[in-house]
């Protein structure tokens, strides 16, 4: 059975079921809600009962003042509604308050894609699950090789299971071990995550997301986090790959622009950096998009976020409109 949780302040509302976790589902529809162990130890996503009735479903250790419990305080990671409920959380939409973790992964998947993307699949313990916003990146550790700096390319929502895409052509000697000889069960260090939080998650203008080859990474953890929120702008999602970099999820993006009624999803092919500024000049040109009323996210590496800007300086764009994250080549 579920019933439907009203989360405040930020005013979401979700159907939860009565075996789910009110942590599991305040993350699944895109709050960024404070929370740590999961477990039931570290107190992080306590919140307060407003309305409705829960129900424990997993032993705690931290323990509440007595004031706190007459005030129904409870831990979202262990309570499940029996009830529909209205319940005040408390929110994290700033890099600076998600705390640094160190985490060890258990390797569970690796997809080659078209010779040239390895998408890996790792695991965290259900104890120690990651916590980052939209767009942030990790250090990735494997064996005895120097760190690997990576977007991470899963939604927030999910801690547990997270997704990284590595170049296969990297020149970087952990990929190339990542990708030659990582096991299933084998570790891999985490240590993160870095970077700023982009996303503005009440916008007054739609919302343009571009990615240049390995840009989408991070978009697609920004993406799938701005369709949980459920806003009603209009989305416009732009990835350019170049000459030998393909859409490898075109197949992904062209279910979401199927499933979103608010999202649209055009693929570009250019063969040079050169000819990166020429065509996205001509497609801002012809593109249904009012610039002026439109907040872009773009990712891509140094050279080619230059040529993206030089295209959109012909547009009436503001400061503060273009939000930029950089992958490396």
């Amino acid at each position: 059975m579920s019933y439907q949780v009203t989360f405040l302040p930020q005013g979401k509302q979700v159907e939860c079921s009565a075996h789910e976790s009110l942590l599991e589902a305040s993350l699944r529809c895109g709050i960024n809600t404070a929370y740590s162990c999961a477990n039931g130890s570290c107190g992080d996503c306590k919140a307060r009962l407003l309305m409705g009735s829960t129900q424990a479903i997993q032993h705690t250790d931290f323990r509440f003042k007595e004031s706190e419990k007459n005030q129904d305080w409870f831990l979202l990671c262990s309570y499940a509604p029996t009830s529909d409920c209205t319940i005040e959380i408390q929110e994290t939409n700033s890099a600076e308050t998600i705390p640094q973790q160190e985490i060890q992964l258990k390797f569970s998947k690796l997809k080659i894609v078209e010779n040239r993307i390895a998408i890996l699949t790792a695991r965290a313990p259900r104890s120690k699950t990651l916590r980052f916003l939209a767009g942030q990146f990790v250090d990735l550790f494997f064996e005895d090789f120097d760190a690997i700096r990576v977007p991470v390319a899963s939604c927030p929502c999910n801690g547990m299971i997270i997704e990284f895409h590595l170049d296969v052509l990297s020149k970087h000697p952990a990929v190339t071990a990542l990708i030659s000889s990582i096991v299933s069960g084998q570790s891999i260090k985490l240590r993160g995550p870095f970077g700023a939080y982009h996303i503005n998650e009440n916008p007054e203008r739609d919302l343009l997301f571009i990615a240049v080859d390995n840009g989408f990474a991070p978009i697609r953890s920004m993406l799938e986090h701005v369709l949980a929120l459920e806003l009603p702008h209009k989305i416009q999602l732009i990835w350019i790959a170049s000459e030998n970099y393909p859409h490898y999820y075109d197949n992904i993006c062209r279910s979401w622009a199927d499933a979103f009624d608010q999202l649209s999803y055009q693929a570009l092919y250019t063969q040079a950096v050169d000819d990166l500024q020429k065509s996205c000049k001509q497609l801002f040109k012809q593109a249904l998009v009012d610039f002026a009323a439109t907040d872009i996210y773009l990712a891509a590496t140094a050279d080619n976020i230059n040529c993206i800007q030089a295209a959109l300086s012909y547009k009436n764009i503001q400061a503060g409109q273009v939000l930029i994250t950089q992958v490396s080549e």
